[in-house]
């Protein structure tokens, strides 16, 4: 079996070319690195708790959002929060005294969540 002979100027553009890749990846891999370890978003692992029987049908993992700190694209992780009602969330905590909630029930002063909506949210959310 033989090998074709490489050039070096085909070389030298291979190199410059995972240089490049390298050089635009590297940036945008540290800064997703950086939001996963942001407290915003916290995922808990449960897998090897002790569960009553009422629980053993839940799933190995959650995941809890700080509504105080969280952004509008955390909250559309959540079911059923779409770009809208995450931005109402937002506002509404803005709109707040020192612009942050001091209970999950005060979720209820945004327009789109009931008392429903809020206990299917609530194993998800923190108040801190």
């Amino acid at each position: 079996m033989s090998t074709m002979p490489t050039s070096p100027i085909a070389d030298e553009h291979y190199s410059n070319f995972l240089w490049a890749i390298l050089v635009i990846t590297s940036p945008l891999i540290f800064c997703q690195w950086n939001k996963l370890q942001s407290p915003q978003s916290r995922w808990d692992d449960t897998s090897n708790h002790a569960h009553p029987s009422h629980c053993a049908q839940q799933a190995p993992w959650t995941f809890h959002i700080d509504i105080n700190i969280a952004s509008a694209i955390d909250f559309e992780l959540l079911e059923n929060i779409g770009p809208a009602l995450a931005s109402r969330i937002i506002e509404t905590r803005k709109s707040l005294p020192d612009q942050r909630f001091n209970t999950l029930n005060e979720l209820l002063q945004v327009k789109g969540i009931g008392d429903k909506t809020l206990d299917k949210l609530r194993p998800y959310l923190i108040c801190n």
